[in-house]
């Protein structure tokens, strides 16, 4: 499955929307929008179907940016969070 960035004009700022899966070479297309300014105001994460753990590397570094992600499923919670946690531990 392959992945659609789209990049939209809101009124509370500029949004990605990530549609379909964040792996592979998609992961560097999405660093290359995320830092193109000027910088989204958030992610919208509600058509992405599943991510690498680098796709979840990629959207943590997002966060740690300090970019909102929005709209993500429980599936995609869940890596966030399991990837996050795992880097907590010895």
């Amino acid at each position: 499955m392959t992945l659609l960035i789209v990049r939209r004009a809101a009124p509370e700022g500029p949004v990605i929307e990530l549609h379909g899966w964040l792996a592979g070479s998609e992961i560097a297309e999405f660093k290359a929008v995320c830092g193109a300014p000027p910088l989204p105001f958030r992610i919208e994460l509600a058509n992405l179907v599943g991510a690498s753990s680098d796709g979840v590397l990629a959207l943590q570094e997002q966060v740690g940016r300090g970019i909102n992600l929005a709209g993500a499923s429980p599936h995609i919670k869940l890596l966030l969070r399991v990837r996050s946690e795992g880097k907590k531990s010895p």
